[in-house]
C-alpha cells in the first residue's frame, strides 16, 4: 500500500482498472465545502459584525455613527474594501476557524492513516 498523501487525498486511494484513482464521493465534498466557505462568508459578513457592534456598544457606548450599525457596516465594509487588517480580521474570522480545523482534520487523518500503513 502507498504512503498516503496529506494534501491530495484526505481518503485512501483505490484501484480500479490499473487506475489510482480518488475515493472523494464524486465531487460531493467539493460541493459541500463550497456551501461550508460560502456560509463562513456570509457569517462573517453578516453576523460578526452585528456581534461586535453589540459588544462595543455594551463596552463602549453607542457607535458614533449618524446611523448606528447601517454607519458602522459601512464603516467595516469601507475598510475592508481598502485593506485595513482589522475590518479584514473580523469579515474573515470565521472562514478562517472554519479552514484551521478542516487543516487539523485533515492532518490528523493523515497521521491515523500513516500509523495504520504497516509498510513504514
Amino acid at each position: 500500500m502507498s504512503k498516503p498523501v496529506l494534501f491530495l487525498n484526505a481518503r485512501p486511494a483505490e484501484t480500479i482498472n490499473g487506475k489510482l484513482r480518488a475515493n472523494d464521493g464524486g465531487g460531493k465534498a467539493t460541493m459541500r465545502h463550497l456551501s461550508w466557505i460560502i456560509a463562513m462568508l456570509l457569517i462573517g459578513g453578516l453576523v460578526t459584525p452585528l456581534a461586535a457592534y453589540l459588544g462595543g456598544s455594551r463596552l463602549a457606548g453607542p457607535y458614533a455613527g449618524p446611523r448606528g450599525f447601517a454607519s458602522y457596516l459601512e464603516v467595516i465594509y469601507a475598510d475592508a474594501a481598502r485593506g485595513q487588517p482589522l475590518a479584514l480580521l473580523i469579515l474573515l474570522a470565521p472562514l478562517s476557524c472554519w479552514a484551521v480545523w478542516m487543516l487539523r482534520a485533515r492532518v490528523q487523518r493523515y497521521l491515523a492513516a500513516r500509523e495504520d500503513d504497516p509498510a513504514d
